[in-house]
């Protein structure tokens, strides 16, 4: 009884983090000419490459001074979240410092990603606010955790 109670303040803490999150991203947007920030692009060099060793500016990092911790990037029952530092070090890149851990995904068609591939800019623009259809039912973030390919599928 006392574990599912437990779970349901965490469960409320998690729903608490995805809507203080959400609340920070639309502070950006409005900050930013009603555009959201792109998902992911290299600190270092116009182009974000793997093996470069560079530092990746994440919507994570775009939203940060909105936002007043770095623990609302995690969920209380996915702690410590996903690792971004040890997955950007296997592909040869590094993080921006600002985080380390978070338990929630970004929807790729909200927060373009036009820095991968390269090449794709025109392509992949970011988004603006206007061009929602239905911005009341589009989900920015979601609960996330990683799996290696080659882990377990449980």
């Amino acid at each position: 009884m006392f574990a599912q109670a437990r779970e349901s303040a965490r469960s409320s803490s998690c729903l608490s983090n995805l809507r203080q999150f959400a609340v920070a991203t639309l502070q950006y947007v409005q900050d930013y000419d009603e555009v959201f920030p792109q998902s992911v692009y290299s600190m270092d060099n116009a182009i974000l490459l793997p093996a470069t060793n560079d530092r990746v500016f994440t919507v994570y990092d775009a939203v940060m001074p909105y936002m007043k911790n770095t623990d609302i990037l995690v969920c209380p029952s996915n702690r410590p979240g996903i690792d971004w530092q040890r997955i950007l070090s296997t592909i040869g890149l590094r993080t921006s410092g600002n985080f380390r851990y978070a338990s929630y995904a970004y929807n790729f068609a909200l927060f373009q990603d036009p820095s991968l591939p390269p090449g794709l800019f025109e392509n992949d623009p970011v988004v603006p606010m206007g061009v929602l259809q239905d911005p009341v039912n589009t989900i920015m973030f979601y609960d996330s955790v990683y799996k290696h390919p080659s882990g377990p599928r449980d």
